[in-house]
């Protein structure tokens, strides 16, 4: 995850700053980030049990990031693609480190407020910064929250997650007694009561959708839509589903009805990406974007928040800090030629891939070389699960 804050940064330095002085021709950035999804749970992965017919698209289109390794679990891998660092590196203990165990709700833990995000420099090169569904790096003070951390605009929760339909959000205090309950679901600082009852995967794509509809054409657009799709949801256990009649129909061969849910929550998300593929097409932004789609880390196959996804033919779930970083899914897409043939097959990406733009562009916040994506795609053979 880290990798893909500075991949960006490299996208928008080497190919957007090309023509410093025309703001227009920078391309809109799209990021579409689902939650606790698994390796084996997208069909170009192979898989046979879910169809992701538009993510599949973009990734046969475009570029599968085949050794795209991120965090173990919410918080540090938002934090590693937000800051561009590992997690480690924000900060201390009690200002808000961002290494090991996600945020509570209402824990006084954050980013670091002298780290600049990948927002706020885009903002720096004209953009508008619109985020749309999950925060979870801090929200105990409204300093903390996305619209005063580079976000023009937010709509979403602020903490790991809520209910499919009620966006609510409980927490056990330490004593194991105490609990609290309450709405998580805000426009910036305004509560949303009265979309209590919408299906969040289809309200956060209607709000996506509002966002590029309102867009100015001559301004470049960063859009980053964190789905709660597929983490669990109210108390920790709900697998929301629109319809769970035509769930258990559409996904019969599936034996296992959580994993049915589970497969309704990943397609729905994929219909999703493809309804936002379409409408950056209808505003005629497609041909000028880089789309960037993928999970902040594995599924959560058994324990606390189990949602029956697969990461088979890897290992998981998440056991501890102490874990290496997960391999996931990853799609990169964009009609922009130049902007993917920056990026270098088969080598490190590094601080020389930045400064070849040639460009007078304060790059000093890029500063590790020790990363190594492999851009091949791979086949990955189909585990039939009950």
């Amino acid at each position: 995850m880290r990798w893909l804050g500075q991949a960006v940064r490299i996208l928008v330095v080497s190919y957007i700053v090309a023509d410093a002085a025309t703001v227009s021709k920078r391309p809109h950035i799209v990021i579409v980030l689902g939650d606790d999804i698994g390796w084996n749970d997208f069909g170009f992965h192979g898989s046979n049990q879910i169809p992701t017919p538009n993510i599949d698209a973009l990734g046969y289109n475009g570029i599968i990031l085949d050794k795209f390794y991120t965090q173990q679990t919410c918080s540090p891998s938002r934090a590693a693609l937000l800051t561009g660092n590992y997690p480690i590196r924000s900060g201390t203990i009690g200002e808000g480190s961002m290494q090991g165990t996600p945020i509570t709700a209402g824990e006084n833990r954050y980013l670091p407020l002298d780290m600049h995000l990948l927002p706020e420099r885009l903002k720096e090169l004209g953009y508008r910064t619109h985020l749309v569904g999950k925060w979870h790096l801090g929200s105990a003070l409204k300093r903390y929250t996305p619209s005063r951390r580079g976000f023009d605009s937010h709509f979403g929760y602020w903490h790991g997650w809520v209910g499919y339909f009620d966006y609510m959000i409980q927490q056990t205090l330490e004593d194991n007694v105490t609990t609290y309950n309450g709405l998580d679901l805000h426009h910036n600082f305004e509560p949303q009561w009265q979309y209590q009852g919408q299906y969040a995967t289809d309200l956060f794509t209607r709000k996506s959708l509002d966002v590029i509809d309102s867009h100015p054409l001559q301004e470049p657009l960063f859009l980053l839509v964190t789905h709660l799709a597929a983490h669990t949801g109210r108390e920790g256990v709900e697998l929301g589903v629109p319809n769970i009649t035509r769930t258990d129909e559409t996904y019969s061969y599936i034996d296992t009805p959580e994993r049915r849910r589970y497969a309704d929550i990943v397609n729905n998300m994929d219909k999703s990406v493809g309804q936002i593929v379409n409408k950056l097409s209808q505003r005629d932004m497609l041909r000028n974007s880089i789309i960037i789609v993928f999970s902040d880390n594995g599924a959560q196959t058994v324990g606390t928040y189990q949602n029956f996804g697969s990461s088979w033919p890897l290992e998981g779930p998440w056991k501890g800090p102490k874990e290496p970083p997960f391999d996931v899914e990853a799609i990169l897409n964009s009609p922009v030629n130049k902007a993917i043939e920056k990026l270098p097959d088969h080598s490190p990406l590094s601080r020389t891939d930045i400064l070849s733009s040639r460009q007078r562009l304060d790059i000093s916040w890029c500063r590790d070389q020790n990363f190594a994506p492999n851009f091949v795609p791979r086949t990955v053979p189909v585990r039939h699960l009950p």
